[in-house]
């Protein structure tokens, strides 16, 4: 709740829990749940913002 009031337009952390909550559901394996969510909460690397 914290980081959603601070940062409000960051849904990193939400679509993080999501693949937790598709495994838990039988929807999805463990590996792939795990994979997903820190794809998704994964930050742009610095060397890849584009330059104006």
């Amino acid at each position: 709740m914290y980081f959603e009031k601070t940062y409000p337009n960051d849904s990193r952390p939400r679509n993080a829990i999501e693949p937790g909550r598709a495994w838990m559901r039988g929807e999805i394996a463990m590996c792939e749940a795990r994979a997903a969510a820190f794809a998704r909460f994964r930050r742009p690397s610095p060397t890849t913002r584009m330059q104006s």
